[in-house]
């Protein structure tokens, strides 16, 4: 879907998504899936701690190369998202994030 939705998009396009709040896991899946189909995808929290989110996520993914201010916890969450290379994908055919919003993992 965020191909289908990048491709909808004008050239200066950005989506946004308003997460639940949920575990690192959780987040690492929305930000892992959004970077499938756009170059540039931050998430912003509420809270500082970043392993266990107390509050509403926002991710934006942009269809071009972008920056947007940040937090210093906030830039932290980022990089360790950006760098983290164990990662599943939500897909139609592999629906992980409703085993990681209920506490079950796969």
């Amino acid at each position: 879907y965020f191909k289908i939705i990048n491709n909808a998009l004008t050239e200066d396009g950005a989506l946004s998504i308003w997460g639940y709040y949920g575990s690192y896991e959780y987040a690492k899946v929305i930000y892992k899936s959004l970077k499938q189909a756009f170059p540039t995808v931050y998430v912003k929290t509420a809270l500082e701690e970043e392993i266990d989110f107390a509050r509403p996520n926002l991710f934006y993914a942009f269809k071009k190369e972008k920056e947007i201010e940040l937090f210093d916890y906030e830039k932290d969450l980022n990089k360790k998202l950006e760098e983290d290379q164990e990662f599943e994908l939500n897909t139609l055919n592999n629906q992980i994030l409703k085993n990681l919003w209920s506490g079950k993992l796969p």
